[in-house]
């Protein structure tokens, strides 16, 4: 099993079986002995080199799977993550859904405390005095989803605590990056030593895996444009919101060191970094502003429908807009269409009451608002 110039091909069990005979004849030969051997499947020579071409066959098929792993159309599962590692970029694990709860009742409710839903159960995070409301997170990690009015039932036996509701609908986790995403991810910071500073500037911040989206809006005239970007200057705008002070320095930092010359960071958000020279330079860039965006739906369906489910296909595909997406109502009929029990879609609106498409400017990011299913 060579390794040439042209990469790595194991041998199978085939490939061994030849060898494996050809090497005992002519062992055979080099001692004086006649190289005629009976191989048949029914005589100890026969037996013997087949089991011996079969576990070898198995053990080239895994060295075979092990090289294939070094070509990044081909790595999987933990072979992914070592081949976006060397470059900085990382899986992004799963996380939890929480909502906010309504808890009725007289003295403490304690953090820990179990509420459940049809989707499964919550624990609040914090002691709540009763009457009130406190922060839950579902106990079961990735995409859980819970629509408004949905988690009623107390699990936990406090005294005092007589009931418990969620006025909206949760917010939900998201599942561990599939590594076709992660793959995506990685092929797009590679930008970051590519075609120019703006590829190279939104490649090194999508590399932070905090970010989900980032646009770079480029003004190369020397006229400030019609938001009162300055001319000869770039505009970033990241998603979400609410970073750290940590990492909002973290992205100015990205912004620097990826940046022209010559070139103003202009933006919302202004962090100080010191340059390879020791000159402090201040740094601007801002969140993506949300677009709140209310859809009205009109469905058909049969009694294979479950409530709820056409709300989830929806926040699933505004999930994967990024900045600057625009809202297509044909896409949001395509995701209707593969929810079971769903029949047709006659009509959809975004909030103007019309079957027209939602434009969204550059910096923009369209969240769902008021979802109404007809």
């Amino acid at each position: 099993m060579p390794i040439t110039p042209t990469g790595f091909t194991a041998l199978r069990s085939a490939d061994y079986l030849a060898t494996i005979k050809a090497a005992i004849s002519a062992e055979l030969v080099a001692n004086g002995v006649s190289g005629d051997v009976n191989y048949a499947r029914d005589g100890i020579f026969g037996v013997t080199t087949a089991v011996m071409a079969t576990l070898l066959g198995d053990e080239g098929d895994t060295l075979q799977a092990l090289a294939d792993q070094w070509n990044v159309e081909n790595a999987a599962d933990a072979f992914a993550d070592a081949q976006c590692a060397l470059v900085g970029v990382y899986r992004q694990p799963a996380t939890y859904s929480t909502v906010s709860l309504t808890v009725l009742g007289t003295g403490t409710l304690p953090a820990g405390s179990i509420a459940r839903g049809s989707t499964g159960d919550w624990t609040t995070d914090e002691d709540v005095a009763l009457p009130g409301a406190v922060a839950a997170t579902c106990t079961v990690i990735g995409e859980v989803n819970a629509g408004a009015n949905s988690i009623t039932t107390m699990v936990s036996v406090v005294a005092g605590w007589t009931s418990v509701n969620n006025a909206a609908a949760a917010v939900p986790g998201q599942e561990i990056e599939t590594t076709a995403a992660l793959m995506v991810r990685r092929a797009e910071s590679l930008q970051v030593s590519g075609r120019g500073p703006v590829q190279a500037i939104r490649g090194a911040l999508l590399a932070l895996t905090y970010l989900d989206a980032v646009v770079v809006v480029e003004n190369d005239y020397a006229a400030a444009a019609g938001d009162g970007q300055p001319g000869h200057s770039i505009a970033v705008y990241v998603y979400p919101t609410g970073l750290t002070t940590d990492q909002g320095a973290e992205v100015a930092e990205a912004i620097y060191r990826n940046m022209s010359e010559g070139i103003q960071a202009w933006g919302t958000e202004t962090f100080s970094v010191i340059g390879s020279d020791t000159i402090e330079r201040f740094i601007e860039w801002s969140y993506a502003i949300e677009a709140t965006v209310d859809v009205t739906v009109t469905i058909t369906t049969t009694a294979a429908y479950v409530a709820g489910t056409a709300e989830t296909a929806i926040a699933a595909y505004f999930a994967a807009l990024v900045v600057g997406d625009d809202v297509f109502c044909l896409a949001i009929v395509v995701a209707l269409s593969a929810v079971t029990g769903i029949t047709g879609v006659p009509s959809v609106n975004l909030g103007d009451g019309a079957w027209n498409d939602y434009a969204i400017i550059a910096n923009e990011i369209a969240i769902p608002g008021v979802v109404t299913i007809v």
